[in-house]
């Protein structure tokens, strides 16, 4: 079955999927997003920022919907058991976390603490905290990490804000072939939908309605001036790094 599009599996995306009119589509990992797109079972597919770029001789980019944040992310954090930052940090790191992995590698090398990274199978926080004394937690599972005892030792989101100066962009929307054409309406509105959106988190993931709302209130569809900057800066440093 072909999709018109595949969006994310992740809280971020509801308000977009609430005003959704542009046909069928799939609510999926960030791996099968991109094979979607890849192996046009979808046409226009929502993937990690990095994902696109690795892949950016096949794939063309949309404006927008994208998914950046401004403020505190709240959903890509650096966790562990009571413990604080410090040099040669081992951190468990799931297999659908590219983006947010580059950005924490970025703003922990500002700080100037070393770090390695273990890949794990695991996506929940505790799981990871089985594999190294470190996480880094991403989406519904770092939402939870609020209600638990761990220690929450980076937003890595806000970091990398606040150190570069630019809002963290996790998200873009991609094609293969035949440019959609895409409405701001459906865009526009999906904003209007934040207050349902982080009424149903707080009761599915059970946390704070308070949290639920600044999560949703620093999520931002629209592209802008600083997620073109962010596009710009991170697109330099990973075709560097291919090549």
């Amino acid at each position: 079955m072909q999709f018109d599009w595949t969006f994310l599996k992740m809280s971020h995306s509801d308000p977009l999927i609430k005003t959704f009119k542009g046909g069928t589509m799939e609510r999926a990992s960030p791996a099968r997003s991109l094979s979607n797109v890849l192996d046009s079972r979808s046409m226009v597919s929502m993937v990690s920022l990095v994902s696109y770029l690795r892949n950016s001789k096949d794939l063309f980019i949309l404006k927008e919907p994208v998914i950046a944040f401004a403020g505190q992310t709240l959903s890509t954090l650096l966790v562990s058991r009571n413990k604080e930052i410090h040099n040669n940090m081992e951190i468990a790191v799931s297999a659908d976390t590219e983006t947010t992995k580059w950005y924490m590698s970025n703003v922990l090398r500002a700080m100037k603490i070393n770090f390695s990274i273990k890949t794990s199978e695991h996506i929940e926080a505790e799981d990871l905290l089985s594999d190294s004394d470190y996480a880094l937690v991403i989406g519904d599972e770092a939402l939870k990490v609020f209600s638990s005892r761990l220690t929450v030792v980076l937003d890595i989101g806000y970091e990398f804000m606040r150190i570069f100066q630019m809002f963290p962009l996790y998200a873009v929307s991609v094609y293969r072939e035949g440019k959609p054409d895409i409405s701001e309406e459906w865009i526009s509105n999906a904003d209007k939908y934040k207050d349902i959106a982080a009424q149903e988190l707080a009761s599915r993931l059970d946390i704070s309605p308070i949290l639920a709302r600044r999560y949703y209130g620093n999520v931002r569809y629209h592209e802008d001036e600083s997620t073109r900057n962010t596009l710009s800066f991170v697109e330099k440093s990973v075709m560097a790094n291919s090549t």
